[in-house]
């Protein structure tokens, strides 16, 4: 409440914040992907994955105060850092078949879709939205929940729905995730034996 008993509204909004909590969550999880087993990883994002999006879809809509875009923060060192760090855990079951969704491959035959790639795709955008937020000035911070928002809308919550979709089978197959921390003990024993 402010001053005057009234419910914050704007930036300050309860959604933003819990948008904001939630968001953070999900980068300091991808940020921290190499310390995992690949079972655990997914448990994670099975579970947080979600939240993200209902969080995001209860975001009250905002209008743009600025013509051109925030700052970007996210450079490609830390995109490519994220998409190394998951695309080993996920060894060949990073990649997947993405038949339902055309709008992010275009028309025509069923495309093959990355798990790395989309949480990458997806850590880009919100650890932006996150670093503009962060400025504390309601002009940026705006901005910054009304473009995550419409990247929601049109691409990055497309994508979560299909890691989602990719990483279910992979959890409840019987031997999926097992398979995975085996190979991934499997590379490191033969990493860290080459040093």
């Amino acid at each position: 409440m402010n001053p005057m008993g009234e419910p914050k509204s704007g930036v300050y909004a309860p959604q933003v914040i819990e948008f904001i909590a939630v968001a953070d969550q999900f980068c300091r999880h991808l940020s921290r992907a190499s310390g995992y087993r690949p079972s655990e990883f997914l448990k994670v994002m099975q579970r947080l994955l979600p939240f993200l999006y209902l969080k995001t879809i209860n975001l009250p809509r905002f209008e743009p105060h600025f013509e051109e875009g925030n700052e970007r923060y996210v450079k490609e060192e830390e995109y490519n850092r994220i998409a190394s760090a998951v695309s080993s855990l996920m060894g060949e079951a990073d990649t997947f078949e993405e038949s339902f969704d055309q709008l992010l491959h275009g028309p025509g035959e069923p495309a093959a879709g990355s798990v790395s790639e989309y949480l990458a795709d997806m850590y880009q955008e919100i650890r932006d939205c996150l670093l503009q937020y962060q400025t504390g000035t309601e002009e940026v911070m705006n901005d910054a929940i009304w473009e995550c928002s419409m990247t929601f809308e049109t691409l990055w919550g497309r994508k979560l729905l299909s890691v989602l979709r990719a990483i279910h089978p992979i959890l409840y197959s019987g031997t999926g995730a097992a398979s995975l921390d085996e190979n991934s003990g499997t590379a490191r024993q033969k990493g860290h034996g080459d040093e």
